[in-house]
Parts: structure tokens; sequence; C-alpha cells
């Protein structure tokens, strides 16, 4: 149930208005203090409206898709986030705020997948730290632990398969 207050946005953003959608969003709420319905209707609003003005005015679309971004990441949907901040960062390069919370979004869930890669060997869950650790190295390259533990990992898993 959407709160009465955003009905206005829900309205804006079933028709397709996402720019007047984000600025009754901008006018009238506090952007860190929103229920989970209404940043899913944020996101929307925020995204589509980041899409319409990313050729025009990019750096405004990059502060839209950070927030959107920002929000996406509460929700713990990772990948939408990192694709989110990623495009933010892209958009303007000069926005600081992007660039760093682009950055150490990207090492955080990078770490965060290689700790559960960690967990799951530990565990002998070798596809599972495998696919994590691949996972890892696809959002961090230069992760500084990852690669060595993915060989590690398809090493022992290649040697159990010879011991069957």
């Amino acid at each position: 149930m959407v709160p009465s207050g955003w009905s206005l946005v829900a309205g804006l953003n079933a028709d397709g208005n996402y720019e007047p959608a984000a600025q009754e969003i901008e006018r009238s709420s506090r952007l860190d203090s929103l229920t989970k319905e209404q940043r899913q209707l944020g996101i929307a609003a925020y995204r589509n409206s980041a899409d319409a003005l990313a050729a025009t005015d990019p750096a405004r679309a990059s502060a839209r898709l950070l927030q959107a971004g920002k929000w996406l990441a509460a929700d713990d949907n990772d990948d939408a986030a990192l694709s989110t901040l990623q495009k933010s960062a892209a958009l303007d390069p000069n926005n600081a705020a992007a660039q760093k919370t682009y950055a150490e979004f990207k090492t955080n869930l990078a770490d965060t997948y290689h700790k559960e890669a960690s967990a799951a060997f530990r565990q002998q869950h070798l596809d599972r730290a495998i696919a994590l650790w691949e996972k890892a190295l696809t959002i961090d390259p230069n992760h500084k632990f990852a690669q060595a533990n993915l060989n590690q990992a398809r090493e022992l898993k290649a040697k159990l398969e010879k011991l069957k």
C-alpha cells in the first residue's frame, strides 16, 4: 500500500511522467527516510528520468542515478545498485559523490562475495565457492585475494574429480 502523499508520484509513474514524479519526490520528501514502497516508486521515477536526461543534462541524470543506486542498495538489490551506480559515475566524471559511492560499493560488494566464497570453500562447497569468486572478479578483476583463491578451489576440485 502506497501512503496517500505518494499517490501523485504513483500516478505520474504509471502514466510514464517520470521527470514530474522525480520532481515531486524531491519537493515533498526526505530522500533518506523513505519506506521500501516509496523507494520503489523513487527508483522507477529516478532511473527513467535519468534515461531521458542523460543526453541533455548528464550531471542531473548522474545525481538521479546516484540516489536510485543508494535506494537499490538499501533494498539489498546489489546487482541493480552496482549497474546503476556505475552508470551514474560514467555519466558525470566530475560528480565526486557518484565516483566515491560507486568505487566503495564495488569494493564492498566484491569483498562480500569473496568472504562468502571463503566460507563456502571452508565448508567444502567448491562449486559455490568458485561461482562466488568468479562473481567477485567480475565486479573487481583486480581483487587482491579472489583470483588466487579461485585458482586454488579449481585445482582442488580437479584433484577431487580425479579421485572419483
